[in-house]
């Protein structure tokens, strides 16, 4: 019985495989490298927005103080106007 070979695909065939491979590749490795190009810009935004944030969260921390200490002074003018008004009774 004859055995049956595959058949080899001719050298232009073969070379065609390759070609068509590297351009698959190519176009392949171009798509990653606009991918690559979008997640920095996306990333060079979030960490804009998380210096923003940074920011703002410290500027509310100063405020809270402030506010902090204009209640006690207030506090304290308060207490000292009801101790004088009853001194004066």
């Amino acid at each position: 019985m004859e055995r049956l070979r595959p058949k080899a695909k001719s050298p232009s065939g073969n070379r065609e495989a390759v070609r068509k491979y590297r351009e698959k590749k190519k176009a392949h490795t171009a798509y990653l490298e606009e991918e690559v190009r979008k997640l920095r810009v996306v990333n060079q935004q979030l960490v804009m927005r998380l210096q923003v944030q940074a920011t703002l969260e410290a500027e509310a921390a100063r405020l809270r103080n402030v506010l902090i200490d204009l209640r006690s002074k207030i506090d304290g003018e308060l207490s000292s106007s009801r101790i004088e008004s009853h001194a004066t009774l």
